[in-house]
């Protein structure tokens, strides 16, 4: 493999070691995902155009799409895998100029049957592996089934130094015209920094405060916040975090099975509670575990309430339309997205965590499983106490 893109230069082992993993040619670091994102829809010369993403995903995607100049078209997901409804996406084929597979929540999406569909139609694919370094499928790794592929290695990630993406591809002439654009962009600055900081925080209180379908009163105001991050989100990569990246991902193996032990233990304990009030999300095989997910009754409910007691947790992703689109307008139908942008819940299995957090947060979703199918059984199908 050459350490050459017709002039730019690689600089080393970590990007030759970023393609072994993916089994891609070229890769260039960047400074974060969403601008990965960006330069890849850039460079594969798209503007003006509709690009279909899954709408149970990151806020960070559309936001991607958006400051590219493009459209996002919100295609509904399944609960097998998270990942773009293959069936939803061909009933939208005529309005899609490219797509985004997103492997979320560290799932392996249904990514052989999408990169068939747009190679069948003649249009791009992008893959957003984000959250789901380390995932495979048959056998083939994640990030090596598209046009281009993106990476993350920020605060959360399954490899986490808090900084920085990368972009791959098989294809010179894209990384050529990506590394070409991205040398416009400055290194983060602290100002930058902070003004990302307080959109995510005024993100979450949104979140928090209004959860669901509430959030979209407030899509028009959070649109306009959001596309002025623009000169503060798009950056080049600050090479300071090289080789810690390099570092951990020589440990990438040893990193997906702690948290895929830590997600087994979860499961044993949950199971015997598993009911129609309490689903266990089991990702496809080949999938690693960002976090263990479950999809839970009465959810915001839970949250608070563990939230309160300081308990590690988190309820992404609601449906993403509801930040950036007035649903008045956009009569976006995404049911499935909705469903698990209701209910989910995420529980923590990285390395921040031990056996304790473990038990402690088993019992809390077993109790209030136990305690809300108890008070059910008082009232009778219509809702009427008995």
């Amino acid at each position: 493999m050459s350490l050459f893109f017709d002039g730019h230069r690689m600089s080393g082992k970590l990007e030759q070691l970023l393609c072994k993993i993916h089994q891609q040619s070229h890769c260039h670091l960047v400074g974060n995902a969403t601008t990965g994102l960006w330069l890849a829809l850039a460079a594969l010369g798209l503007r003006g155009k509709r690009i279909a993403i899954p709408n149970s995903v990151c806020l960070n995607v559309p936001l991607a799409v958006l400051l590219s100049g493009n459209t996002p078209a919100y295609i509904d997901v399944t609960l097998r895998d998270f990942g773009i409804d293959i069936g939803e996406l061909i009933k939208k084929g005529d309005q899609i100029d490219a797509v985004i597979a997103v492997h979320a929540y560290g799932s392996v999406c249904n990514i052989q049957e999408i990169a068939a569909y747009c190679k069948s139609l003649g249009i791009p694919l992008i893959e957003d592996l984000a959250v789901a370094q380390g995932a495979s499928l048959d056998g083939q790794p994640v990030g090596s089934f598209s046009d281009i592929a993106v990476v993350s290695f920020g605060a959360g990630k399954i490899i986490d130094v808090g900084h920085g993406g990368a972009v791959m591809t098989s294809r010179l002439s894209l990384m050529n015209e990506l590394v070409a654009r991205e040398a416009l962009l400055d290194v983060q600055s602290s100002s930058s920094q902070d003004a990302v900081s307080a959109f995510g925080q005024y993100h979450t209180d949104l979140y928090n405060r209004h959860y669901g379908s509430g959030i979209n009163v407030f899509s028009t105001a959070f649109k306009i916040c959001a596309l002025e991050l623009r000169q503060h989100i798009l950056c080049r990569f600050d090479r300071v975090y090289g080789l810690m990246i390099e570092e951990r991902l020589e440990k990438l193996d040893a990193i997906v099975l702690l948290r895929q032990a830590k997600a087994e233990m979860l499961e044993s304990l949950l199971t015997s509670f598993e009911s129609a009030s309490m689903e266990i999300f089991r990702p496809p095989a080949g999938s690693v575990y960002w976090r263990f997910n479950v999809l839970i009754e009465r959810r915001d409910a839970l949250l608070k309430s563990l939230l309160a007691k300081k308990i590690r947790i988190s309820s992404w992703f609601p449906s993403a339309d509801l930040f950036f689109d007035d649903r008045a307008v956009s009569r976006m139908n995404t049911p499935v997205s909705d469903y698990v942008g209701d209910r989910v819940l995420n529980l923590w299995v990285n390395e921040d965590v031990g056996s304790e957090y473990i038990e402690t947060v088993a019992s809390e979703l077993a109790d209030h499983v136990t305690v809300g199918n108890t008070c059910l059984r008082d009232y009778d199908s219509d809702g009427r106490k008995q």
